[in-house]
């Protein structure tokens, strides 16, 4: 018998998979569920998550905008710069979560920056926890 691959295979009809899905939007793009400050408030009974951004150039203080497995969006007063090397540290709940990041997009809004962040090798334990943050929104939103 000759051995076939899965392009062998023909789509089934009405539900073809041959070609190449790409998101219309930046949410369809993400490969991590994001929970913003409302889901944060609700989850952890806080007006504000404090983040703390060292760089090369000193630490700041900021205030977590968003945040998914894959990295956090943070509010700050100074301008931090595409592709910039830093580590972030903040304290959800009970767990500390600290991890290299790298910033991947910088947006201004009034007088304060918003930076996306990607964490650079966040430690399992850390992962799993943002990933069961998720549960814990569904879980007390449906309630």
């Amino acid at each position: 018998m000759e051995k076939k691959d899965w392009g062998d295979i023909p789509s089934l009809e009405g539900l073809e998979m041959d070609w190449d899905y790409k998101a219309e939007n930046a949410l369809g793009q993400r490969i991590h569920a994001r929970l913003g400050e409302e889901d944060l408030i609700r989850i952890f009974n806080q007006p504000r998550i404090l983040v703390k951004v060292a760089t090369v150039e000193g630490n700041e203080t900021g205030a977590l905008h968003d945040i998914s497995e894959g990295g956090l969006a943070v509010n700050m007063a100074s301008r931090l710069e595409k592709n910039q090397q830093l580590k972030v540290g903040l304290l959800l709940g009970n767990e500390k979560i600290i991890s290299r990041a790298l910033v991947r997009h910088v947006q201004q809004r009034n007088q304060q920056y918003t930076a996306g962040l990607m964490f650079v090798d966040l430690g399992g334990e850390s992962k799993s926890y943002l990933a069961g943050m998720y549960a814990t929104k569904v879980f007390k939103h449906d309630r």
